[in-house]
This record gives C-alpha cells, structure tokens and sequence, in this order.
C-alpha cells in the first residue's frame, strides 16, 4: 500500500561565498523558489521516518544547475543535471525509494555559469507500507517467510537485495508466487542450507507494469533462502508469496544408485519423490527363475521422466521417456522376459521433479495351472492349481468360478460337452493370473 504521509522533515540552509538568506518558509508539496549565483548552493536537510518514495520536482532557468541527494552516509541516491537558456526553463522529476534515515538535498548552480539561476522544486513522499523485517540482507538474519501469507517488501536505494528463510517441514511441492514493481530487472533465486543453487530467475517489470514470477519446485524437508535483488538502481516494492503441499511416498531414501537400491517386492504399490537434488530413484529386482515381469508406471513429473531396466553388469535392458503432470498424469504399462537373476528398476529425471507410482508383478509367481482333458460327452472340467486360487472356466460364452480346495483341486459341473468345443480355464492369485486354452477332444 502506498499512501501520501508526512513522514519528512526539513531544513533549509543557503550557503555561498556571501550571505543568502532563505525565501521564507519551506513547506511539503509545495512549491519553493529561489535564486543561486555561480558556486552558491542551497540545502535542504530531510529526515524520513518510514520507507517511502521520495519524489523532486525541480525546474530552473541556470545554466548547469545540478540537483543531489545523499544520504547520511554520504551514497548519492540521486542526481541531475539541468541546462536552461535561461528563456525556457529545464525541468526534471526525481524519485527514489529510500529507507528511513537522514538526508541532504542539494541544489548548486556551476562555478562558471555566467547569469543567476533561479529555479523551484516541490518535495513530496509516499509511504510504502512493508512486511519485510530489516535487516535482512543475509542467510543468518533472514526474515522467516510464512506459508500462505503474502509479504510486502521493498528494495531501496540503500537495500539491494531481501532474503526470506524458508522451512520446509516435510518433502513435497514449494510453491512461489512474487509480483514486482520495480522499475527495472530483479533476480529470485533459491537456494538450501549449504548455499547450492536450487533455481535462479531474471524478472524484468515496472511500477505500474508488474512483473510475475510463478515457479513450483519439488523439495525434500529443510531449510531454503529465497533472495530477491535489483540490479543497478532499480528499486521499488514487491510482494511474494509461499505454500507448501507436502507428498507422502513410501519410497526409503537413499536410493540413489544399485548399492543403495529399495529390494522390490512385487504387487506391492510404490509411490516416490524426485526433487531438484535427488534425481534417480532405484529398486532392485530379483527373480528365483525365468520370468515376465509387468511393470505398470504413473507418473506426474512434469515434463517428463524416464524408466530403465539394467542388468548387474549396468547394461540397459530396456529405457522409455515418459510425459506427464499433475492434472494429466502420463501412464505406460509394458512387460519384459528376463532370465533368473537380480536386475535394477530407475526412475529418473535430470532437470524435473514431482512424484510417481508404480506397481510390478512377475510371472514366475502366478499359480501353475493343469488341467483334465475333456473328452466328449463328459459334464465336468477339473484339475489341480495353488490352493485357494480363484478359478474361472468359460465354456458356450458362460463363465463358472469357484475357490481351489486346500490341495489346489477344483471340479467343474457344465453341460454336455460336444467335440471341438473351445474351454477357456484361469487361475489367479495375488500376483498375477495364469490363463489356458482347451478344446473338447473325441
């Protein structure tokens, strides 16, 4: 928020090689004049009690007359030159955003000018009403950033650059939102504990044209600095915004390569995380015997992510780019035979996070399935499976089901069998189904 406020006060001093004496009274957004001879200068000191926009009106009829505004340390926050041919006047409107402080406005007129200048300047301040907490220009006096809570900052002609704290309390998706008026170019960046990059952006804006930034990233829990800064003299006010949307995974961390690999079990569903500084994802993989594995992928990762098989010696099996994101997720559901062994599951992606899902199942693990021949006539399918698996007969497009016994037996009543009568017969478990064909022999 800005609002007009008389937050300044002033003194006005005249000096010169003689003595000036001031034309009266000095009075805020108000226009004051006077006269300087060559080498005379006349200062104005000002005291600012809230971050503000400080604005000169100056315009006179000298023929270098120079304007300046320090501050109590001396730094120019502001300066200009005006040329006059003394008929029409020179004019200028100054602004900076400043702290609060102490400051020294100067209006001098060039040792060689050969005329008096005269000239008129209207001072006038703009509060900018801020969140941010000063000093808060580095890592260890970071101002905390809420989640959910817009904060209103500011970067002045005497603060370069505000860094916010960020804690992140569980893995998942950090969200910022920044809005800037600066009249000029910013940087937003984003780094963790141990000051490693985790995005840096450039902004450009204007104070009535502001500049939006949106970027959400996938972090794991911890502590983050987000830093704001202006190049040159670029200040002005901003107000950013955070929120946090934590992602539950049951994947075990770390596993970020074969001898850190989670031991897969299979149907079991597994959820996991890829962040900006965790990139790969491994399971380890191990069949007691020749197999089919499924492998059924969801992924969110926006643009893309990719899968891959190895075996132990590192060699791909197989590799596949997968698109997808959060309000369409990407899906991709193969099968790959491979020999007895131990084999490595990735999932990675090199420059984007967000969460997955994936569930496998391996053939060697469904139910062995054998089975009666049926000869003509016969009202029966019987035959012999894991126990308790669920067994379906499809006979004449009617489907009959029933649970194998203890000893893996189940029998099956249908009607007449005629010769060359297709039987379609399956058993499943938890892993998988084993499905088989038979026809009605002579």
């Amino acid at each position: 928020m800005i609002g007009r406020a008389s937050v300044l006060s002033l003194l006005l001093i005249i000096w010169s090689g003689g003595t000036v004496e001031a034309d009266g009274p000095l009075v805020w957004d108000q226009p004051v004049s006077g006269v300087l001879k060559a080498n005379e200068s006349a200062k104005y000191d000002l005291t600012v009690t809230r971050p503000s926009k400080l604005t000169v009106d100056v315009s006179g009829f000298g023929e270098n007359t120079r304007v300046t505004l320090q501050d109590e340390r001396g730094k120019q926050v502001l300066y200009q030159s005006l040329t006059s041919d003394g008929v029409r006047p020179a004019q200028a409107v100054l602004s900076e955003y400043v702290e609060p402080g102490n400051y020294r406005l100067v209006v001098a007129e060039y040792i060689l000018s050969k005329r008096p200048a005269a000239y008129t300047l209207r001072a006038t301040a703009d509060t900018i009403t801020t969140d941010d907490q000063e000093p808060n220009n580095g890592t260890l006096e970071a101002q905390v950033l809420p989640f959910q809570q817009a904060v209103r900052g500011m970067l002045s002609a005497q603060d370069e650059k505000d860094i916010y704290q960020v804690n992140v309390p569980k893995n998942g998706k950090l969200s910022l939102a920044m809005d800037t008026y600066l009249r000029g170019n910013a940087t937003i960046s984003l780094t963790d504990s141990l000051n490693e990059n985790v995005f840096s952006s450039y902004l450009v804006s204007e104070e009535k044209s502001p500049g939006k930034f949106r970027r959400a990233v996938y972090v794991e829990a911890g502590t983050y600095f987000l830093t704001l800064s202006r190049t040159s003299t670029q200040t002005g006010r901003y107000q950013v915004k955070a929120a946090m949307q934590p992602v539950t995974t049951n994947e075990q961390e770390p596993n970020d390569g074969v001898l850190e690999a989670t031991r897969l079990l299979f149907v079991q569903s597994y959820s996991g995380l890829l962040t900006w500084q965790d990139h790969n994802d491994y399971y380890r993989v191990t069949l007691p015997k020749k197999s089919q594995v499924t492998f059924d992928v969801t992924t969110m990762i926006d643009p893309s992510m990719t899968i891959e098989w190895t075996d132990p010696m590192n060699k791909s099996l197989y590799y596949r780019s997968l698109s997808g994101n959060e309000k369409t997720p990407g899906r991709w559901k193969d099968s790959l035979e491979l020999p007895k062994g131990t084999y490595y599951f990735r999932i990675g992606s090199t420059y984007y996070s967000g969460y997955y899902h994936f569930q496998m199942t391996a053939s060697h693990l469904f139910p062995v399935l054998q089975i009666t021949p049926v000869k003509a006539e016969a009202r029966q399918v019987s035959g012999t499976t894991e126990k308790n698996a669920t067994v379906r007969v499809t006979i004449n497009q009617r489907t009959y089901t029933q649970i194998a016994n203890q000893t893996g037996r189940y029998t099956f009543s249908i009607p007449k069998a005629k010769r060359g009568t297709k039987i379609t017969i399956s058993s499943e478990n938890r892993y998988g189904k084993t499905t088989k064909q038979i026809y009605v022999t002579r």
